[in-house]
Parts: C-alpha cells; sequence; structure tokens
C-alpha cells in the first residue's frame, strides 16, 4: 500500500516520496500486468491523487513509466463503485455501506437495493490522524 495522502504538504499537494512508492508500487503491478499478457489497463485513483494539487505529476509519471492510464474517480464515482462492489457480492436491501479510506469516507444508502443517497466525505483514517494527532499514543486532548 503505497500511502499516497501520507506526509501529504501544508497546501495539499503529495509528497515526492509517496509519489516515488506510489509509481513504484504501480511499476510492479505493470510487471505483473505484462507476465499475464494484459495488453492495456485502465486503473482508478482516489482521494489523496483527487484532492492533490500537484495530481497531473503523478498521473503523468505513472504513464510514462508504465503506459498504465490513470483516472480519479470522483468521490460519487468512489461510492457508486463500493455499491456496485458491494451489491455483487451480498444482497442489499435497506443498508448502509461504508468504505473507509486513507483519504476519505463514502457512505451509500440503499433502499430496495437501490442507491437512496451517497455521500463522500474528507474524513479518511490518514487524513483524519494527520490533522489531529501528533503523538503516539494520542493525547487525550487530541482524542
Amino acid at each position: 500500500m503505497p500511502r499516497l495522502g501520507a506526509g501529504l504538504a501544508a497546501d495539499g499537494r503529495l509528497a515526492s516520496e509517496a509519489i516515488a512508492r506510489g509509481v513504484a508500487a504501480m511499476e510492479r503491478f505493470a510487471g505483473t500486468l505484462e507476465y499475464l499478457g494484459v495488453p492495456k489497463t485502465l486503473a482508478v485513483t482516489t482521494s489523496a491523487v483527487r484532492d492533490a494539487p500537484n495530481a497531473g505529476e503523478f498521473i503523468s509519471t505513472v504513464q510514462r513509466t508504465t503506459g498504465i492510464l490513470l483516472r480519479i474517480l470522483s468521490g460519487s464515482e468512489e461510492a457508486r463503485y463500493d455499491y456496485l462492489g458491494v451489491a455483487s457480492a451480498w444482497g442489499l436491501s435497506d443498508d448502509l455501506i461504508c468504505d473507509l479510506g486513507g483519504g476519505s469516507l463514502q457512505l451509500v444508502q440503499t433502499r430496495a437495493a437501490q442507491i437512496a443517497n451517497s455521500v463522500s466525505l474528507p474524513l479518511g483514517v490518514l487524513r483524519v490522524t494527520q490533522r489531529h494527532i501528533d503523538h503516539d499514543p494520542p493525547k487525550d486532548r487530541e482524542l
């Protein structure tokens, strides 16, 4: 897991170390795809890249070094894909799907197995930790 959102700059830019980790992960992935004979790949990225002012740098570096096209999912697209993934594995009715990632939280409310409401919030574990917790273990005032 490259943890692209780790060490974000104050302006929200992806750190050069995070970009390097992400590119290295995509290079390993590209090697596996080549070994399997996959001719063309479209990969998606979510919150960390979606919110970063230097997203283009990461996307172009991945494409240049691996040939893999990256597409940034919007928060609503991410929530919809969460729904599709859960719906394909479980019978849904009136449910709440929660996808807690590093940079965002998607909530999808279903009624009669259809999306009734969805929201994407900037409340991912890594994002909240970096903003509010400076100590390990956290101080009482940080919780």
